[in-house]
Parts: C-alpha cells; sequence; structure tokens
C-alpha cells in the first residue's frame, strides 16, 4: 500500500506479510540459516565505518549475479514491482545485509547517483529501523519478517539494532 502526501513527495510502497509458506520456508532454511557464506564489509556505506556481513547477489560494478540465490531474490522483486505498477528494465546491485548492535550512527545516503529504486525485503524482525527521508518528512520502518519497502531516489539509512539482536535485510536497486 502505497504512502502518499499531497504534496511533492514521491510514493513509498510498503507491504506486511507479502511472502507466502514456500517462500517463508526458503528464507529460513537457506538464508537466516547457518547455511548462507557472509563476507565481513568494513562500512554501510561511502566512508561510515559501520561494519556488517554481507551476502552479494548482484554486483553494483558488472551487474552480474554472484549468488545461488539471486534468482529467488529477483523474482520476489518483480512480484513486488508488479504488485506497485512497477516494472524493472535493470537490476542495479543485491545484497543480504546481516547488521549487528553498533553504537555509531548510520549516514543518509542514495545507493547510486543515477535514478533508482530502492526495495528493501526485512527477513527477520528487529528494532534496527528504516528511516527514509525527504524534506522535512521522516519515515520510519520497522523491520518484520515479510515486510517490504520500495521508494525511489530517496535518502535513507539503517539503524543498527539495538537489543542483541540482528537486523536481516535484502537491499535490491533497479531502475
Amino acid at each position: 500500500m502505497p504512502i502518499k502526501n499531497a504534496s511533492a513527495i514521491p510514493t513509498i510502497y510498503f507491504d506486511k506479510n507479502f511472502l507466502n509458506e514456500k517462500e517463508l520456508l526458503y528464507i529460513k532454511e537457506n538464508i537466516t540459516s547457518d547455511k548462507l557464506p557472509l563476507a565481513y564489509n568494513q562500512c554501510q556505506t561511502k566512508n561510515d565505518f559501520i561494519p556488517f556481513f554481507g551476502h552479494l547477489l548482484i554486483d553494483r560494478n558488472d551487474g552480474k549475479s554472484k549468488s545461488k540465490h539471486t534468482k529467488f531474490f529477483k523474482k520476489l522483486a518483480i512480484k513486488i514491482a508488479k504488485k506497485n505498477g512497477l516494472k524493472i528494465s535493470k537490476f542495479l546491485r543485491g545484497s543480504i545485509n546481516f547488521v549487528f548492535p553498533f553504537k555509531k550512527e548510520a549516514v543518509y545516503h542514495k545507493d547510486h547517483i543515477i535514478d533508482h529504486y530502492n526495495l528493501l525485503i526485512y527477513l527477520n524482525d528487529s528494532d534496527g529501523f528504516t528511516e527514509i527521508k525527504n524534506k522535512d518528512q521522516l519515515i520510519q520502518v520497522k523491520p518484520e519478517l515479510g515486510k517490504y519497502v520500495l521508494f525511489k531516489n530517496l535518502l535513507h539509512r539503517a539503524n543498527a539494532p539495538t537489543d542483541d539482536s540482528v537486523r536481516i535485510v535484502c537491499v535490491m536497486t533497479f531502475n
């Protein structure tokens, strides 16, 4: 369901519980289990020095698939785009990010300098809110398993969880 404001603020789409049982099972067995290979990353965004562990789906440099799980998440992204009246022409990047509690504050950023959509698919429940900014409006999205948020060209940041949990989110960008 879209969040709309009468002023010229772009639409932000979100939905809760859009994953079916088969998709939830795939995530449980392949992504949030201990089977997923992860790589240490020093920064969430350029020079923020907030570390996380990630699993690369689509490389931002060459646009190529880097994981056996890419096809699954591309299908989800296409399903979400279609539901919201959008068509994906090109995937720009994709990653599954595991963010742990960290005291430093995240930086607002855009993932690309070109026009693009950001799709965040939450793969677990967490208190590490996503904040999306546009002018004087701040939208906070609580990560919940099966929820997604989709937006175009907006500043955003991922806050680390404050409790002892991990924030697991699939991030896909496309145009």
